[in-house]
């Protein structure tokens, strides 16, 4: 475990790279309606997009087909994917597990309809098409840059500060897609911050996490019944 942190560190240092910041919320939100707001749209956001993200990987990872078959459908979606969020965003965003698009999120200020768009896009490439693709690595990174994503799609409309949607979006994505709420309570204690924000942040961890396990029942039971249905129509003959 040493050996490997070590070489992490030392790989990171090497090459200068900034794979993820974990945002430091500076602001606290401006008033309790704010943060009600902020709490169940980014808790419900977040966490059904990154649930959502951890079912597509599972069935990417269930499906059987040749490793050609899969390479080459899943790096044409790869290369798609690739090139709408260059267009959307900038190049680097599309690679990595998304703090690049953080970074971009961050400096241009964009419109709340981009950012979703953008959170949706980084869902498909770091993920699920990653995945069918034959690739494989954690999702832990790239759940807390969906998340932040998410988070700031809702910092214009409700008057909060970027850096309080961000933070809180992140651990939400910790806790709607890896189901891991006391590990994103943990995380937002220690990145810090005020304590407005802090509270927020956990009041979004709760909403992210109820809604994370609704959605990933609700689309188990549709695959089930999707899967039910196509087995019948092939055990017919239809």
């Amino acid at each position: 475990m040493l050996a490997g942190g070590l070489s992490g560190w030392a790989v990171h240092s090497a090459f200068q790279l900034d794979l993820i910041r974990l945002v430091v919320p500076r602001v606290p939100p401006g008033g309790f309606l704010a943060a009600l707001q902020a709490t169940l749209c980014i808790g419900v956001l977040a966490g059904a997009l990154t649930a959502l993200t951890g079912e597509a990987i599972y069935w990417a990872r269930g499906w059987r087909d040749r490793p050609l078959t899969r390479l080459l459908i899943g790096g044409a979606a790869l290369l798609v994917l690739a090139l709408l969020i260059g267009g959307l965003a900038t190049p680097a965003a599309a690679f990595g597990p998304g703090g690049a698009a953080i970074i971009w999120a961050e400096t241009t200020s964009p419109a709340p309809h981009r950012l979703l768009a953008l959170a949706l896009l980084r869902a498909a490439a770091t993920t699920a098409a990653a995945v069918l693709a034959g690739g494989c690595g954690g999702v832990f990174v790239p759940f807390l840059a969906i998340g932040d994503l998410c988070g700031r799609v809702f910092a214009a409309p409700f008057g909060i500060a970027p850096d309080l949607a961000g933070a809180a979006g992140a651990a939400a994505g910790i806790a709607g897609g890896y189901r891991l709420p006391f590990t994103a309570m943990a995380m937002v204690l220690g990145v810090g911050g005020p304590e407005g924000a802090q509270f927020t942040s956990m009041a979004t961890v709760l909403v992210a996490a109820l809604s994370g396990l609704v959605t990933a029942r609700a689309a188990n039971a549709l695959s089930s019944r999707v899967r039910g249905v196509w087995r019948g129509r092939v055990g017919s003959g239809e």
